[in-house]
C-alpha cells in the first residue's frame, strides 16, 4: 500500500518540477499591446478625479462636525 502512495508522489513531484517552468506562459508582458499598464493614458473616474486635486481645480470641503472622527 505504502508501495502505491510513494510512487504517486513522485509522479505529482514529477510533474511539477515538469511544468513548474512554464509561469510566464500564463502572465502577459504587462507592457503588451493590449495591455500597456505603463504607457496607456488612464481615463477612470479616480484618475481623473486625482488629476484635477493636483492641478488645483478641486479642493475638499470641510465637513461640519457631526462627519468628523473622533481623535480618541
Amino acid at each position: 500500500m505504502w508501495h502505491a502512495a510513494l510512487i504517486a508522489g513522485l509522479v505529482m513531484l514529477s510533474v511539477a518540477f515538469a511544468f513548474g517552468d512554464y509561469k510566464e506562459a500564463f502572465a502577459p508582458d504587462i507592457d503588451s499591446p493590449p495591455i500597456e499598464y505603463a504607457t496607456r493614458p488612464v481615463t477612470d473616474p479616480v484618475s481623473q478625479l486625482n488629476l484635477q486635486i493636483q492641478q488645483g481645480k478641486v479642493h475638499q470641503k470641510d465637513l461640519p462636525d457631526y462627519f468628523q472622527v473622533p481623535n480618541s
